[in-house]
C-alpha cells in the first residue's frame, strides 16, 4: 500500500475464490488541519506574557491544505478539555479579567483533528486611575479651581489590580 502515490498492490500466487477489490487512494485526506489564534486591540506584550482588556476580541481561524471545506472550530477557556467538552466556535469573542487558558482546535470534513493548542493570556479588567493634584494656593468658583503661575502640578495614575492581576502603566499623558 502506497497511500502517498494513490497505488495499492496486491499480489497472488494462484486463484482461491479470493476476491480483490481493487481502487485508488487518491482523495484520501490525511494532513491535519491548522488551528490559530487571534488577539484583537488592545494587546500588550512584556516579559513574554500577553496582556489583553475585557473588550479585546479573541478570533480562531483554522486552514486545511487537503479539503476545499472550512474546519469546524472548537474552543474552551479556562477548562481542560479532557474534562468537558469543547465549545463550537461561531464568532469572535471576549473573556473576562483574570489570567485566563484558552484551548482550541480544528476538524476537517475527513474527521481529521489538529492538536489541541494552548493560549495564556492576562485580562486586565480596569482601567487605570488618574489624578491631578495642584499645589499651592488655589481660588475655587462654581465648581472650578484656580490656580496661579507659581503653583505646581501634579499628575499620579496608578494601574488598580483586579483578580490580583495588573498590566501597569503604559504612560500618562496630559
Amino acid at each position: 500500500v502506497d497511500i502517498a502515490n494513490g497505488e495499492i498492490a496486491v499480489e497472488l500466487a494462484a486463484p482461491s475464490g479470493l476476491y480483490i477489490l481493487a481502487g485508488s487512494a487518491e482523495g484520501v485526506d490525511g494532513a491535519m488541519p491548522a488551528a490559530s489564534i487571534t488577539y484583537g486591540a488592545p494587546r500588550y506584550e512584556t516579559g513574554g506574557k500577553l496582556y489583553v482588556s475585557t473588550l479585546t476580541s479573541v478570533s480562531l481561524s483554522a486552514t486545511d491544505a487537503e479539503s476545499p471545506e472550512q474546519p469546524i472550530l472548537k474552543y474552551l477557556v479556562d477548562a481542560l478539555p479532557a474534562l468537558q467538552p469543547m465549545k463550537l466556535y461561531g464568532a469572535p469573542f471576549t473573556l473576562e479579567a483574570g489570567a485566563r487558558t484558552v484551548y482550541y482546535l480544528a476538524t476537517d470534513a475527513a474527521g481529521n483533528s489538529s492538536r489541541t493548542q494552548i493560549s495564556d493570556v492576562y485580562v486586565d479588567g480596569a482601567a487605570p486611575n488618574v489624578e491631578l493634584i495642584a499645589g499651592g494656593v488655589r481660588y475655587n468658583a462654581g465648581g472650578t479651581a484656580y490656580i496661579t503661575s507659581a503653583d505646581s502640578i501634579t499628575l499620579s495614575a496608578a494601574d488598580p489590580a483586579v483578580g490580583n492581576l495588573t498590566s501597569g502603566l503604559k504612560g500618562s499623558y496630559y
